[in-house]
C-alpha cells in the first residue's frame, strides 16, 4: 500500500483536532483500496457533520453519477467529498462548489473539463 497523500493527511488532522481516540470513527474513507482517496464513507461524513464545524455544500447533480465519474472524482478532487446518492454530492471545497454551480450541476462536463486541464 502507498502512503496517504499530504492533502489527505491535512484533512484528517483538521477533522481530528482535539478529538480523543475513542471518539474517532473507525472507517473514514469510502475507498479502502486507494490510500489517496478523499471520498468520505457514510460513517466518516456523519461523524464530521455531527462533531466538527467544517463547511460543506450539497450539490444536486443533473444526471446519475456513473462509475466513470466516481473514478474521475477519486483522481481529480483535492478535498474531501461524500456521495450522498447518485444524484447528490457533498463537497468541502468552495472552488469546486462554485465550478459545479457554474456548470449547472453537470458533473460530467465539470470533470471532463477539469481532466483536460490536468492532462
Amino acid at each position: 500500500m502507498t502512503k496517504s497523500s499530504p492533502n489527505r493527511d491535512h484533512w484528517i488532522q483538521q477533522f481530528l483536532a482535539d478529538t480523543p481516540l475513542e471518539k474517532r470513527p473507525t472507517q473514514w474513507w469510502g475507498n479502502p483500496m486507494n490510500q489517496n482517496s478523499l471520498r468520505l464513507s457514510n460513517q466518516g461524513f456523519s461523524w464530521v457533520k455531527k462533531h466538527k464545524k467544517v463547511k460543506y455544500h450539497e450539490i444536486k447533480i443533473q444526471e446519475i453519477i456513473t462509475p466513470r465519474q466516481l473514478l474521475q472524482l477519486e483522481k481529480l478532487l483535492s478535498s474531501p467529498y461524500f456521495v450522498k446518492s447518485y444524484k447528490d454530492i457533498m463537497v468541502f471545497d468552495e472552488s469546486t462548489v462554485i465550478m459545479l454551480h457554474l456548470h449547472a450541476g453537470n458533473l460530467v462536463q465539470y470533470l471532463d473539463n477539469l481532466q483536460q486541464t490536468k492532462d
